[in-house]
């Protein structure tokens, strides 16, 4: 968003992420002044009870007045728009927190240099303990408090940040799936069980903040969340005595006490703590445990024992005694204690159409090793989204045609295949240029950033093997090729095993036939089979499972990756997930923490539709009463006639009357046609072939030309002699506009590149052509002459979709994403675009937001069946779905 206007505020750069948004350095245009502006995800204000808590909450919050608590100036919803543009209108809007911009750095930040002074972490914890009784007293709980919550100015003042979130339902689970290790660490017991909680639970928090300053960890860690989850509800924390030298009984005793178990034996009031915090003597020498082995014992315990006075022979002995209780103590409690259930949280969602995955290709789909993120590609661009704030999305790239994304081990860059360059290229997620590793040979089927510094892809062509470039560009190196003896057409899904010297693939025939599962030791050049019939492996070590694509879901096959040896029936894991058509991969990923990412099969969900006529209050006149899949409606030039595709009930190509609403099935598929000048016969591209078909008798058909790729005819001109159409390329995730000569049968390239352009539509006096295409990252209408290609025009700037010359060639409507119709007056000969005028009233639907122009003006609209259907979620729209903890469900099987 940086660059855009929130309301009053000018976005300058981004600060942070967290569990509840985005925070950005922002500029406030009417007070000149620098502010901290916290934008939430769209989604955590789903309810109106969500909505109203929210502001209660927030206004609550900008009450508050203390020197150790970033004032809240405003909070507000807009919609991010453009310098110098208004909003667009309906479009999503985003709750946005304007807070006080603090100079300095976080205490997380802080600590990560070291452990701080005990003066300076009592100070600090001293200070947040201030704003936390302020904040109580208002009868507000901040429910985050954590070390990157809290900002250190210069002068060593901490300021507590944001308060005034509310504990929407939403929120909730998002701040939980979103939530890094780090985040968790803090959640006092309470939280964790997903109980209410009250001032005490902060309390609790800021002793994890207080014990992190001094020991320089937190208190509960571990690789996944459900070990820290653990940690909090039933572990203690490992005394500080025992962890830092110099550490009095009297601190350890305090934060033992913040750490309690039990809110009702904790400390109760923040008053309580800074009292105490300010009666701390942090020289005491007291006693410490630096030495000990025991991390069992109480502070309480060993004050008494050091009442005791005893030769200075029996302390050892002691010692061991302990260790050996304390020992056999904690092991009971490990093998004893009950298994906590973990919560699954699957968290489906629709990407933009602008975002559309492009799965007519490769492996689109990648996640973060901490799963923290997502990257996926469209074709033509990279986009990445965080699990904290799944509503935005970050756009890292939108050049090279990436395909293949895989994240670093460390999650810092993502690697992709550059298609249009043939180039295995780098981004870093934060942002910045695209640099290239290496030159690819050819294209690429697979590609893995393994933790060994190398990354491992094979080529389209499984002769060549699977090669391997250092991450920092250098030397390829050629590591295996098929034998004779194994028929491979294609190698998928590269993996470099845990053991770091086997590498888990598959290979399979042509047309992705008869796929087999193979382990290969990179030392001994050993070819091990494991597994017939299922492809795209991809190894889960916390489960020793492998997870493999078979009849279009993801199989679990039991593993001992050591012995190279399956050890148990396999079992599905994960249905309805996407197949790239292209690959033969399945459109998945997980974490190493367990979460999962998928797109779901099939896409969005189509909705139905009905057909009539715009009027001018803004409704619709119905021509067909009942709803149907429909695509594309094309009024014939003589305006009797409507020619519309059907999907699902009734599928086919349809005639209706455009007067009286009669159907009449032309052709039992769904064709995408156009009519041509005589109102009589429609063009279609079928089978690679350019057709004419009479409308009345299907079984006249002359072809126009052949041998072409797939894609669709879009408009005849005027004069009827030619035939605009976009195609795909072949191997790119592009389409290219050409056009047909009806005279000489001569097929002519005229935009041909390596972004989309399609659904071209000629003037009235064929001497321009309107069209769509995605050159700016996002999809517009724009102009160019025909035939000489010489001079272009931007027509849309907000998003624009299927062009529409009025008849009398001064205007061009056309469709927004959201199905919203909007016109603008265009004169190309002077270069003159007018401002777009929205139809009222008026949403389209379908595989995409459809109309068409009568030639008196009228607009034919397709609206959902019902308002609350929305329009259409899409045939290319795609809905992913987020599984956190998803490899918890699969441990019982």
């Amino acid at each position: 968003m940086t660059g855009l206007h929130l309301a009053q505020y000018r976005i300058e750069s981004e600060l942070g992420r967290g569990g509840m948004g985005i925070v950005y350095r922002a500029t406030d245009t009417k007070l000149n002044r620098a502010v901290a502006l916290k934008v939430l995800p769209a989604a955590a204000l789903s309810s109106e009870d969500d909505r109203a808590r929210f502001f209660r909450e927030a206004q609550a919050a900008a009450q508050l007045h203390h020197p150790n608590i970033a004032t809240v100036f405003g909070i507000d919803e807009a919609v991010p728009h453009a310098e110098g543009s208004d909003p667009v209108p309906g479009a999503e809007r985003r709750p946005f927190i304007a807070m006080e911009y603090i100079e300095g750095e976080t205490l997380q930040a802080h600590v990560k240099k070291g452990p701080l002074r005990l003066t300076e972490a009592v100070s600090i914890a001293t200070q947040v303990a201030e704003a936390l009784k302020a904040a109580h007293a208002k009868g507000i709980v901040h429910r985050d408090i954590k070390s990157a919550n809290v900002m250190l100015t210069p002068d060593g003042v901490a300021k507590v940040l944001d308060f005034g979130l509310a504990k929407t339902n939403q929120s909730t689970i998002l701040t939980r799936i979103g939530s890094t290790l780090g985040t968790v660490a803090y959640m006092s017991p309470e939280q964790a069980r997903g109980e209410e909680v009250d001032g005490r639970s902060d309390l609790y928090s800021l002793g994890t903040v207080l014990y992190e300053m001094v020991a320089g960890r937190l208190p509960f860690a571990g690789d996944f969340e459900q070990a820290v989850v653990y940690g909090i509800l039933n572990e203690p924390p490992e005394p500080l005595t025992s962890v830092r030298t110099g550490v009095s009984m009297d601190l350890e005793r305090l934060v033992n006490k913040l750490l309690t178990k039990e809110a009702d034996y904790r400390y109760q009031t923040a008053a309580d703590l800074i009292a105490d915090l300010k009666s701390l003597d942090v020289t005491g020498s007291g006693h410490s445990r630096r030495s000990m082995p025991s991390a069992t014992m109480t502070g309480t315990q060993v004050a008494a024992a050091t009442k005791a006075v005893l030769p200075k022979w029996v302390w050892p002995v002691v010692a061991a005694a302990a260790f050996v209780v304390g020992a056999a103590a904690a092991w009971w409690a490990v093998s004893h204690r009950p298994s906590e259930p973990v919560q699954v949280i699957r968290f489906p969602f629709l990407l933009p159409m602008e975002e559309r995955i492009g799965l007519w290709g490769l492996r689109s789909v990648s996640m973060s090793r901490d799963g923290s993120a997502v990257v996926y590609t469209t074709g033509l661009s990279l986009y990445l989204r965080y699990l904290s704030d799944v509503d935005s999305s970050v756009k890292l790239l939108n050049e090279h045609a990436p395909e293949l994304p895989t994240f670093s081990p460390d999650g810092q860059w993502v690697a992709f295949e550059s298609t249009s360059e043939s180039l295995l290229m780098r981004i870093p997620v934060r942002g910045g240029s695209a640099v290239t590793i290496a030159d690819l040979p050819a294209r690429a089927r697979s590609v893995h950033w393994a933790e060994d510094g190398h990354l491992y892809f094979s080529m389209e062509n499984a002769d060549a093997g699977i090669l391997r470039v250092p991450e920092g560009g250098g030397a390829m190196e050629t590591v295996l090729v098929p034998p004779d003896s194994i028929e491979a057409w294609a190698i998928q899904r590269v993996e470099l095993l845990p053991d770091g010297r086997s590498l888990l693939f598959s290979t399979a025939k042509r047309n992705h036939a008869d796929p087999t599962i193979w382990q290969f030791d990179l030392e001994t050049k050993a070819w091990t089979k494991v597994i017939e019939g299922y492809a795209a492996p991809r190894y889960i070590r916390s489960l020793g499972l492998i997870a493999a694509l078979a009849q279009e879901s993801v199989f679990g096959i039991p593993y001992d990756a050591s012995r190279g040896v399956v050890t148990g029936n396999p079992f599905p894991i994960l249905e309805d997930v996407e197949v790239a058509a292209n690959s033969g991969d399945a459109q998945w990923d997980v974490s190493a923490g367990g979460t999962a990412i998928r797109v779901l099969s099939g896409g969005g969900e189509r909705q139905t539709t009905r057909l009539g006529w715009y009027t001018e209050d803004g409704g619709t006149r119905v021509l067909v009463p009942d709803p149907y899949q429909y695509w594309l409606p094309q009024i014939s030039p003589d305006g009797r006639s409507i020619l519309v595709s059907r999907t699902g009930t009734d599928a086919g190509t349809w005639a209706i009357d455009a007067a009286r609403g009669t159907s009449t099935l032309v052709h039992p598929t769904p064709m995408q046609p156009i009519w041509e000048l005589d109102s009589q016969r429609m063009t279609v591209l079928e089978d690679a072939h350019i057709l004419s078909i009479d409308v009345d008798n299907p079984s006249d058909v002359d072809t126009l030309a052949g041998g072409r790729m797939a894609g669709y005819v879009s408009d005849w001109s005027p004069d009827g002699r030619y035939l605009m159409f976009w195609e795909d390329d072949a191997g790119l995730p592009s389409s290219d506009l050409r056009y047909l000569d009806r005279e000489t049968g001569r097929i002519t390239d005229f935009l041909v590149s390596s972004i989309d352009k399609d659904f071209a539509q000629f003037s009235p006096d064929g001497r321009w052509i309107a069209y769509e295409t995605d050159k700016t990252g996002s999809e517009e209408i724009f102009l160019m002459d025909f035939p000489a290609g010489n001079r272009q025009i931007q027509v849309s700037s907000g998003g624009g979709r299927l062009p529409k010359w009025t008849s009398d060639g001064r205007g061009i409507y056309y469709a927004l994403w959201s199905g919203r119709l909007a016109r603008v007056d265009v004169d190309p000969d002077a270069g003159r675009v007018g401002a777009p005028r929205f139809l009222e009233g008026v949403i389209t639907g379908g595989a995409f937001p459809m109309f068409d122009l009568h030639p008196d003006g009228r607009v034919l609209v397709l609206p959902p069946e019902t308002e609350e259907a929305g329009y259409d979620e899409g045939l290319f729209r795609r809905r992913l779905e987020f599984i956190v903890n998803w490899t918890s469900e699969l441990e019982s099987r």
